[in-house]
C-alpha cells in the first residue's frame, strides 16, 4: 500500500518525533522515507525564480536550517515558498509603515440627491497581510522558525545519534 489517506490530524514525521522525544510513546514509522540532507558546507543556493528579497531571506535562514537538520533536499520547494511569502509580507509591512494604515478605510459615495456618504470597508492591504500571515504560519512551524515550533524540538547533542531510538 502506497500510503494512508485517513482524515484527521496530519502525522508528525518520525524524525520530528525523535527530536521531540516521542512524548506519546506511539510506535515510530520504520518505513518513513528519509530524504537526503545537505552537508554543513553544502548550503543550497536559493532557487533562481525567487525575488531578490526572497533570496536574501533564503541566504539568511538556510545555513541555520541545514545546520539544525531541518532543511533537506526535498524541503527546498516548501522553504522557497516560505521565503517568497515572507518577502511579500515584508514588502506589505514596509508599505504600511510609510503611512498610518487603519483596518478600516472609507469609500466615499454620492447619492442621487448629491449627499456624500462615507461607507466603511476593510483595508485591502491589511486583508492581503492577513492572508499572507495565515499562509506563512504553518510553514514557519514546520521549519522551527517560531518560538513554539522550536520549543517542540530537541536537537541531539554532539555525541548523540538522533536516529538511535528509531533504528533500534
Amino acid at each position: 500500500m502506497a500510503g494512508n489517506h485517513n482524515s484527521g490530524r496530519r502525522p508528525k514525521p518520525t524524525a520530528l518525533k525523535v527530536l521531540t522525544g516521542n512524548p506519546g510513546k506511539r510506535p515510530l514509522n520504520r518505513r518513513e522515507p528519509k530524504p537526503a540532507t545537505f552537508g554543513p558546507k553544502d548550503i543550497p543556493a536559493a532557487p533562481g525564480h525567487l525575488s531578490k528579497d526572497a533570496k536574501k531571506i533564503w541566504d539568511d535562514l538556510a545555513p541555520e536550517l541545514v545546520r539544525a537538520g531541518l532543511l533537506t533536499v526535498v524541503d527546498v520547494g516548501s522553504f522557497s515558498t516560505l521565503c517568497s511569502i515572507q518577502a511579500q509580507l515584508d514588502k506589505i509591512e514596509k508599505e504600511m509603515g510609510k503611512k498610518d494604515y487603519s483596518v478600516v478605510v472609507y469609500k466615499t459615495t454620492t447619492d442621487r440627491d448629491g449627499n456624500t456618504n462615507k461607507e466603511p470597508k476593510a483595508n485591502p492591504l491589511i486583508m492581503v497581510q492577513r492572508q499572507l500571515l495565515n499562509s506563512i504560519r504553518p510553514l514557519q512551524g514546520e521549519f522551527g522558525l517560531t518560538p513554539g515550533g522550536r520549543g517542540k524540538l530537541q536537537l541531539p547533542g554532539p555525541d548523540e545519534d538522533p536516529m538511535k531510538e528509531f533504528l533500534t
